[in-house]
């Protein structure tokens, strides 16, 4: 395989690296327009509010910040084809070992990290999609044990928004995952399993404790997962 990257004084936000089979080269234009719209859908929908996901502000509270503060980090890997979700596993293991060496977690960190790092696969085909859902569950256990959070998308992924059970909010041009660090409104997706639970509570559950979490919602739903789990 052959790597191409290119560091952050060189282009504009974010810095982005390519990973390709060298049997198979990729096209510049063709990395040109994948990079491009994966741009498009971060600024047009991710960094925007959306009438249908049921509260205010952009449907990431982080990509806009990650953006400004140059510190979201885009991969490309061309060198995944989907049918193998076990080769899928590897590569991203790979990108959250790329990930934490770039954007280590701060010792002390109690508020909002917003370091990002998105992997696209393009040339997964259309027809394999699903194998990033059926690979998301067991990635999300893993990186959920090291304090880290990840997503899915694809152009027809069925995962919903936690407010709107009907908008289907992770839908994007090109199958991905999202990495970052876990952040203290994960509880929204972190209080339905005892593990998640307590390793979201050793990270924010003093905030929680010191009522500095303003959400009522975030304040609801980790008191339930409090009793539920002791």
């Amino acid at each position: 395989m052959r790597t191409a990257e290119l560091r952050r004084t060189e282009l504009p936000w974010p810095s982005w690296s390519v990973v390709m089979v060298e049997r198979r080269p990729v096209l510049p234009a063709t990395v040109d327009r994948d990079i491009r719209q994966v741009l498009d859908w971060l600024d047009d929908f991710i960094s925007a509010p959306h009438p249908d996901l049921g509260r205010s502000g952009d449907v990431c509270p982080f990509v806009r910040a990650s953006r400004l503060r140059r510190e979201l980090f885009l991969a490309l890997r061309y060198d995944v084809d989907g049918d193998s979700g076990e080769e899928l596993g590897r590569v991203v293991r790979e990108e959250v070992e790329r990930f934490t060496a770039r954007f280590p977690l701060p010792p002390s960190a109690r508020g909002p990290v917003t370091t990002s790092q998105v992997v696209a696969f393009p040339a997964i085909p259309d027809r394999r999609w699903e194998v990033i859902d059926q690979s998301y569950p067991a990635l999300k256990e893993e990186l959920v044990a090291e304090g880290l959070m990840i997503g899915q998308f694809h152009p027809t992924c069925p995962e919903p928004a936690v407010r709107n059970r009907d908008f289907p909010v992770s839908r994007s041009p090109l199958p991905m995952y999202a990495l970052r660090w876990m952040a203290v409104h994960d509880i929204l997706f972190l209080r339905g399993r005892r593990t998640w639970f307590e390793r979201y509570r050793s990270r924010f559950g003093a905030l929680h404790d010191n009522g500095r979490v303003a959400d009522p919602l975030l304040r609801r739903y980790y008191e339930e997962a409090l009793r539920a789990y002791g």
